[in-house]
């Protein structure tokens, strides 16, 4: 029997908003709201988080753990993402926009949009749910 992709999609998807909750909190970011409209952009993002300094942040969250292209690596996942910085971006006037992802592709055309992605600020930071180092920048969410 073959598996239900849908529903395996779902619940990794569900692992990874759980994953990503906890490092947003361990980060000292107060969670605004889950699941979250963007008035006027067409987005509903995972997260809202906000920090000390009373900056309201969208979170978007991919993950996988499971195929050839988890994460951020499946080029459609990457342009979603992109898709929906850049609407949040025109509908909020520039409210600042955090990707995280169990994976990021290293090569090819995903890494060329993520590159721009980055660039053009339309991604305020990347976060690498697998990597230490990538993880600490939130805690210096703070001090932007």
């Amino acid at each position: 029997m073959l598996p239900n992709t849908q529903a395996l999609s779902v619940k990794q998807g569900k692992m990874g908003e759980d994953l990503a909750e906890m490092l947003l909190i361990d980060a000292d970011l107060e969670i605004v709201g889950r699941q979250v409209h963007v008035p006027g952009s067409g987005v509903i993002t995972d997260f809202q988080v906000r920090t000390h300094d009373q900056v309201d942040i969208f979170v978007e969250v991919t993950w996988g753990i499971r195929g050839d292209t988890p994460g951020a690596r499946r080029t459609d996942s990457l342009k979603k993402a992109v898709c929906d910085a850049w609407a949040i971006k025109e509908a909020t006037g520039g409210q600042p926009y955090v990707l995280m992802s169990s994976h990021f592709s290293i090569k090819g055309v995903g890494k060329e949009l993520l590159d721009l992605a980055i660039s053009t600020e339309l991604f305020d930071m990347v976060v690498d749910m697998n990597d230490p180092q990538s993880i600490k920048q939130l805690m210096e969410l703070h001090a932007r």
